[in-house]
């Protein structure tokens, strides 16, 4: 079981994702602790939540970005021997994407990164135009007319 975790630790797709989460959960933390105050400012929520999809959404389609995860994964993989290769593929796959394993930075870019920032902008849905008016109702609070 202990050398079955090793080795799933030990791939360049999970220092990939380790690079990823760091950055995207970094970039998160401020809005998630913002939300959880006591006595939050529920437009200024509102503002960070905006301002954190938008990062996401450029970073989204910014190859820069990527590519500087890519070195800084690259660098981890060096310090422990791993060669930052893409995995085998089949030749032919009909129920998922079978990306052209020639360049790992771009297999990468294309199998990992985009898909979890589009998981984490999908969550936008709940911060839609209703959830929106339910929160400008919350100024109606005694508690925060004085405000």
């Amino acid at each position: 079981m202990a050398l079955q975790l090793l080795n799933s630790i030990l791939t360049p797709q999970f220092i990939v994702y380790l690079v990823v989460l760091e950055i995207t959960t970094a970039l998160m933390h401020e809005v998630s602790s913002g939300l959880q105050k006591v006595g939050i400012d529920i437009v200024g929520a509102i503002q960070q939540i905006d301002n954190l999809f938008v990062v996401l959404r450029h970073w989204r389609v910014d190859v820069k970005k990527f590519s500087e995860l890519f070195d800084k994964s690259k660098k981890i993989a060096k310090d422990f021997d791993i060669a930052m290769s893409c995995p085998r593929a089949a030749r032919l796959s009909r129920y998922r994407s079978n990306i052209s394993p020639d360049d790992p930075c771009e297999f990468y870019r294309t199998n990992v990164y985009i898909p979890l920032l589009d998981v984490i902008i999908n969550i936008s849905h709940r911060f839609g135009p209703h959830q929106r008016q339910t929160f400008a109702l919350a100024g109606l609070i005694p508690a925060q007319l004085g405000q």
